[in-house]
């Protein structure tokens, strides 16, 4: 059976001690930024020697702080997803992170996210007034009016016009 690799991201110093405990944990690589390293050369350099000599990779990146854990196309799968109706909580079951990382990722798009979220509701009813043969020239208008003050962002007059489109769609003729 064999162990998943392991990578310690770090944006501070690591003493004598912290390298042992990694070497203890068995940790195959250490991320750091290039200043930590310069200055790890300067005042530890036995540390890094010692690093390398029970295998352990030392990297050196641009990137400072905490890595990022969603990017690009599995931020949009992950918003596609919870516009498809998904929880936050299942979406962080699936891509195994968790749910503040997930909701850290979104939040910018929240809006964007309700918005599309709320079209969706509205193409399904779209559909089922096509199903039920209730779809009319004057729906179709309503229908119009309705995603044009949802890209307006003008929710209260959609709120109206989606009602008309649910009075009229009751209505027997």
């Amino acid at each position: 059976m064999s162990e998943k690799y392991k990578t310690y991201h770090t944006s501070k110093y690591l003493s004598k001690e912290d390298v042992e405990n990694l070497i203890k944990e068995g940790v195959d690589e250490v991320t750091m930024p290039k200043s930590i390293y310069e200055y790890m050369e300067k005042k530890n350099k036995g540390a890094l020697n010692r690093l390398l000599i029970f295998g352990v990779d030392v990297s050196i990146t641009d990137q400072v702080g905490r890595p990022k854990k969603v990017e690009g196309d599995i931020k949009k799968k992950i918003i596609e997803e919870i516009i498809n109706g998904k929880s936050i909580r299942k979406v962080a079951e699936e891509y195994d992170l968790k749910k503040s990382t997930i909701w850290d990722n979104i939040k910018d798009d929240m809006a964007k996210i309700k918005q599309e979220k709320f079209r969706k509701m509205i193409y399904d009813y779209k559909e089922l007034l096509i199903e039920k043969e209730r779809y009319t020239e004057y729906i179709e208008t309503l229908f119009c009016e309705l995603d044009m003050n949802i890209s307006n962002d003008n929710l209260k007059e959609a709120e109206k016009i989606l009602l008309k489109i649910i009075e009229y769609s009751k209505r027997k003729d």
